[in-house]
């Protein structure tokens, strides 16, 4: 959890490495499935979500890689 303080940004799917990294002290884009990310993200964090429901599925895999790549790019550059 510490390392977080010398971290630019991570990704996690939602998870318990993901609460590990829920530290606030560095970006952390999470993954969701079928869960619903309002329910296990607090608000007014560092905490992005992108969930597999904003692509028709409750697949994590249908999540496109390169959707998440601009995201870690544009938390990386703001």
């Amino acid at each position: 959890m510490a390392c977080t303080n010398y971290m630019k940004c991570s990704l996690s799917n939602d998870s318990g490495v993901s609460h590990m990294l829920s530290t606030n002290m560095s970006p952390l884009i999470k993954l969701f499935g079928e869960k619903n990310p309002i329910k296990f993200t607090p608000p007014n964090t560092l905490i992005k979500t992108i969930s597999a429901k904003s692509f028709n599925s409750n697949d994590i895999n249908k999540i496109p890689v390169d959707y998440v790549i601009n995201k870690i790019k544009d938390l990386l550059t703001n």
